[in-house]
Parts: C-alpha cells; sequence; structure tokens
C-alpha cells in the first residue's frame, strides 16, 4: 500500500504500556509519543485503504481526518 509498511513495534509497546497506565494524567503526559507512534501510522494506514477501498467498493470510505474520521478516538 503506498505510504504505508506497517505498523511498529512502538505502537504496540504505547498500548501495552497504555493498559498499565490507563489515566488522563499519564495519557496527556505521553500525547505526543501516541501522535507518532500510533495515530500517524493509524491514519497512514487509513490513507492507504482508502485508495484500495475507491478501487473495491464506492460505498465504502476510508476518511484520514484527525477528528470525526475513520480512526476512533482513544478516549
Amino acid at each position: 500500500m503506498p505510504g504505508f509498511s506497517h505498523f511498529t513495534p512502538a505502537l504496540f509497546d504505547f498500548l501495552d504500556t497504555l493498559a498499565l497506565h490507563n489515566t488522563r494524567e499519564w495519557f496527556t503526559e505521553h500525547k505526543a509519543r501516541y501522535e507518532a507512534d500510533v495515530r500517524g501510522p493509524a491514519l497512514d494506514f487509513v490513507r492507504a485503504v482508502g485508495e484500495r477501498l475507491a478501487e473495491a467498493e464506492s460505498f465504502l470510505v476510508a476518511d484520514d481526518r484527525k477528528m470525526g474520521g475513520s480512526l476512533m478516538r482513544i478516549y
């Protein structure tokens, strides 16, 4: 898929650590890491899949907006 190759171990490490420290305070302190390791790659994935979805089915849409798109909020 153009623009996306794979999710890195950093994404899964962040999610594992978040499960241990699932508080607003911890997340606020680590939000930059979330943006770089989770949200950024996930939006790259949505964009890449969106290109393929448009070819396959016109009613399937991948929306890469940060708010209100295909990627759900982490909260």
